[in-house]
């Protein structure tokens, strides 16, 4: 039998259909298991920092640390979420969360894009001592394809 991927992300902007062609993913194959985003793992948090101006606390009141933590605390808890012999399917998978974080950094602490994903990657692996081996899922050998939208589902 063909070894099948731990994990499988749709990743991109928001409200591009991530979301819903990962749940016609998992209509087609019963091994898949639609994991969803990270706010949906770890919602308390979530609901904290989306009260009010959420994107003035993302680009302006939370910290690159907060932010990073954030983000990675809600990937490890949502990986912690699959089932033993299926594949998760994730909107945005770990490597687009540190794009993210990265990202943001280079915004919000005016870094150059090197020096913002060494500091984004410092996070991940001092994250990945306290919650569990962030890179279990960016282990797994990467496919790309390329969706394109259909009338038809």
């Amino acid at each position: 039998m063909t070894q099948v991927p731990d994990f499988v992300s749709l990743n991109g902007p928001d409200n591009t259909g991530k979301t819903t062609h990962l749940l016609r993913l998992a209509s087609r194959w019963e091994r898949f298991q639609p994991l969803g985003a990270v706010h949906e793992h770890d919602p308390e948090p979530w609901a904290r920092v989306a009260r009010g101006d959420y994107a003035r606390w993302w680009f302006e009141k939370s910290t690159t640390v907060e932010l990073t933590e954030l983000l990675l605390a809600g990937h490890v808890k949502r990986a912690a979420a699959r089932q033993s012999g299926r594949t998760g399917l994730l909107d945005r998978g770990l490597p687009m969360l540190l794009a993210v974080a990265t990202a943001t950094c280079v915004v919000k602490d005016e870094l150059a894009v090197g020096e913002a994903f060494n500091t984004s990657d410092v996070y991940r692996r001092v994250a990945s001592r306290h919650t569990g081996d962030l890179d279990s899922p960016a282990s797994i050998p990467r496919r790309r394809a390329q969706l394109r939208h259909h009338q038809r589902p």
